[in-house]
């Protein structure tokens, strides 16, 4: 009975561990944040990144200091598979 409970557990286990493993292969995101001065530059780099597969994450924005100008922003995210 002892040795039946044990299996009967492990499998439960490994169930557990391959569910879990599911929802991480599904759910990884890469991030991605594009910070550039010259917005000519900015589209080219954010277009390419589109044609790769990346996905705009939220509305680009505009990023002002003192000592370097203007910047450009723009946060994607790529969906990736993770290999165990």
């Amino acid at each position: 009975m002892k040795v039946n409970a044990q299996k009967n557990e492990l499998q439960q286990l490994f169930l557990q561990l391959n569910f879990t493993q599911k929802i991480m292969e599904e759910n990884y995101q890469e991030y991605k944040l594009i910070i550039m001065p010259n917005h000519v530059d900015f589209a080219f780099e954010v277009n390419n990144l589109l044609k790769e597969g990346w996905v705009l994450y939220g509305s680009p924005f505009s990023h002002l200091n003192e000592t370097d100008g203007a910047r450009l922003c723009q946060a994607l995210t790529k969906s990736k598979k993770l290999e165990f």
